[in-house]
């Protein structure tokens, strides 16, 4: 029994180490303010995240940084930017 736990361990650590990691997606200004309107409106964030192919904790990141999203879209930042500075 311990060698079939042993063995099972294995498998599914091969299994784990076979899986390719997925890079985190960096979403643009419009994005984030799309994320938000989509979570206003009452989406919620396990579906946003699938929508747009991102993680949900990136997602929830970014609808509890909503105040800072929305000053920066209102200030005009660039759209297509990838990161966003703190002014």
């Amino acid at each position: 029994m311990h060698a079939d736990f042993i063995l099972l361990l294995r498998q599914q650590t091969a299994w784990i180490m076979a899986t390719p990691s997925k890079k985190r997606k960096a979403l643009t200004l419009e994005e984030k303010v799309k994320v938000i309107r989509l979570n206003e409106k009452g989406e919620s964030v396990r579906r946003i995240a699938a929508e747009l192919d991102v993680g949900k904790t990136q997602i929830a990141s970014i609808v509890k940084s909503r105040e800072e999203v929305l000053k920066q879209w209102e200030d005009g930042a660039a759209s297509g930017r990838k990161i966003l500075k703190a002014r």
